[in-house]
């Protein structure tokens, strides 16, 4: 497989390699899987010996494209590097096929398709970004939608790869030479190239000689103005694309293709956000998502769409609107009723008084009432119990007493003085350092503060809600504008055992906390990693909070 690895072999201690995908003159592509979560994944890793002194262009190649805000691209979830791998990327297992493939058995979708191919290297041009070696397993359909990956390859033709360009060279123009840079053109070479072989009628007409020139005099400078050139092109050969007249689409040449607009509202503003919403294609999938504010619940989805998934995939055949209704985080009391059970009573929703339930609970307070009176008048002895301190040197006996801390080594404890009653007589002893006295009244005396030692005690908790399982997490250092995602135990609606904290923001993913939870809260002393596009960083948690 590689000289470096092999399947079964385990990468960053977390990415076990698998089976084999593909292979060429710079990267392996292989299956893996995460063992601590157990997801399926795919990694892109550099082969040894290519571009070793340069890594870093790559490594800044790829983390320009994780700040592309838009949906689309494959790009990886992360970007790992050390000594013996200077760089492998992690990318999400999708399942999707070859764009000219995928067109073989859907013909009718052939011209929106082509255009969403287009779009996306429109926007990775806007970004300054080129891709550099368009091929056909470039484009990928995933859910009717074309996603462009296979990233990396042209900046490796641009650092003078001779191996990759002999290749892939009916990729790229005639006239590039290793070493050159990349430039928007070579993008447009190669779309025309999968076009037209796609569609082999194409060849031999003026919008492929002038898609494939070579110089900005005859050529096309903008790759929106190449689609436009197809679709010119396709009519003048008398044989136009399907135009999926049955999903209510003219005969205009300005509106070939049909588009329809999703608008998302959410209910009520205050509550949070839902995104997603704008204009697709006829049966194009994409995700909208609702984002509750601090304070707020996602409770589902109303208008043209039912459920409770905060996150939805959505294909339009018409117009639509989409609510996300929101409700204000009001945990309901549970009071005793009659016959024994609980009744749940929301205050937010306002109601009737419950007779039923204020009679019962009102007599009990007089009999407690009444009990604790007729008791108070009473005078049993009281027993007035001494915890015996260890010894201490004499500098530090006046801090024996009282809740003074004693020095115990590294840590300090407090050491509260307890005085327990009692109302029965008790015989004193010398041993057991039990005394007993006589008192008007019971008296009980004790301090609020338990024995504390600073390795147990937690910052006060700030509960946070995953907005798609329920599960509460406690300070989970989301930002404002962020959603998080829980991936682990749940014990009781509690965050439980060691798992996975993803942050969102607009349905992109931030950054991962991977750590050890316990009832909602990371354990003291434990091992964090907090995981970003650009780095890794490691912590341990100290008073609930990581370092």
């Amino acid at each position: 497989m590689g000289a470096r690895f092999s399947k079964g072999d385990l990468l960053f201690n977390e990415y076990q390699i698998g089976d084999l995908i593909q292979q060429d003159a710079v990267f392996c592509w292989v299956h893996g899987i995460n063992i601590n979560s157990g997801t399926p994944i795919k990694l892109q890793i550099l082969r040894e010996g290519i571009a070793a002194n340069r890594s870093a262009e790559l490594f800044d190649y790829f983390y320009a494209l994780q700040r592309i805000k838009r949906k689309g691209f494959i790009i990886p979830e992360l970007i790992l590097q050390n000594a013996k791998f200077p760089l492998v990327m992690v990318y999400p297992l999708q399942r999707g096929s070859n764009l000219a493939n995928y067109l073989q058995e859907h013909p009718e979708q052939a011209q929106a398709l082509w255009q969403q191919a287009s779009d996306l290297l429109h926007i990775l041009h806007n970004q300054k970004i080129v891709h550099g070696l368009i091929t056909e397993d470039c484009f990928t359909v995933v859910d009717g939608q074309v996603q462009l990956g296979k990233f990396g390859y042209g900046l490796l033709l641009s650092m003078g790869n001779k191996a990759l360009l002999a290749e892939y060279k009916d990729a790229v123009p005639p006239n590039f030479k290793p070493g050159a840079s990349s430039s928007s053109a070579t993008d447009i070479y190669g779309y025309a190239k999968v076009v037209a072989a796609w569609r082999p009628s194409l060849v031999g007409t003026g919008w492929l000689k002038r898609a494939l020139a070579t110089n900005q005099v005859d050529g096309y400078l903008k790759i929106r103005d190449v689609y436009r050139g197809l679709e010119e092109a396709i009519a003048e050969l008398g044989n136009a694309l399907p135009q999926g007249d049955k999903q209510g689409s003219t005969s205009s040449r300005t509106n070939l293709v049909p588009k329809f607009r999703l608008v998302v509202k959410a209910d009520p503003p205050s509550g949070g956000k839902v995104s997603g919403g704008g204009v697709y294609y006829p049966c194009q999938s994409f995700n909208i998502e609702a984002a509750p504010n601090k304070g707020w619940r996602f409770v589902g989805w109303a208008g043209d769409l039912q459920g409770t998934d905060c996150i939805a995939t959505v294909a339009l055949t018409e117009n639509k609107t989409i609510i996300g209704k929101f409700k204000r985080w009001q945990p309901t009391v549970p009071l005793a009723s009659e016959g024994g059970s609980l009744d749940q009573v929301d205050h937010s929703r306002g109601g009737n008084f419950n007779t039923r339930m204020f009679i019962p609970v009102v007599a009990l307070l007089v009999c407690v009432v009444a009990g604790a009176f007729y008791f108070g008048l009473q005078t049993p002895a009281v027993v007035k119990q001494t915890t015996t301190l260890p010894k201490v040197p004499e500098a530090m006996e006046k801090n024996a007493t009282g809740n003074q801390p004693i020095a115990t080594g590294p840590s300090q404890v407090t050491a509260p003085s307890v005085e327990v009653a009692s109302s029965a007589p008790q015989s004193s002893s010398p041993d057991n350092g039990v005394k007993v006295e006589s008192a008007p009244k019971t008296v009980v005396e004790k301090n609020e503060s338990p024995i504390t030692t600073a390795t147990t005690s937690a910052a006060p908790a700030n509960w946070e809600v995953d907005a798609r399982l329920g599960v509460k997490i406690a300070n989970s250092g989301a930002k404002n504008g962020e959603v998080i995602s829980w991936s682990g135990g749940n014990v009781n609606g509690y965050a439980d055992g060691n798992g996975t904290l993803s942050y969102f923001r607009g349905g992109v993913l931030q950054r991962q906390m991977k750590g050890n939870w316990n009832q909602g809260r990371l354990v003291n002393g434990s091992k964090v990693v907090t995981i970003y596009p650009d780095r890794q960083v490691t912590g341990y948690v100290k008073n609930g909070m990581t370092e």
